[in-house]
């Protein structure tokens, strides 16, 4: 995946997203740097988001107004009754 110039200006904004390394990245940068509803949308999947959000580092204030708003990503992941 290559993110916009706009969202990841590095310079090489190319991701693996089947490295989870990069794909972490690849959240963490889109979750810091877009500035629509449009952006996230076009570039976050949910069901991706919700599993990876507890390894993302974010700014504290981006992860609180996140929870504020998705109360559902700072609950515990649902785990299968063995």
């Amino acid at each position: 995946m290559t993110l916009d110039q706009q969202l990841d200006w590095s310079g090489d904004g190319r991701y693996d997203l089947d490295d989870s390394g990069d794909l972490q990245l690849f959240y963490q940068t889109v979750l810091n740097q877009a500035s629509s509803v449009d952006e996230l949308c076009r570039w976050l999947n949910e069901s991706t988001l919700r599993e990876i959000w507890p390894s993302l580092w974010l700014p504290s204030r981006l992860r609180a107004l996140w929870l504020a708003r998705f109360p559902e990503l700072g609950a515990p992941p649902k785990t299968l009754a063995g």
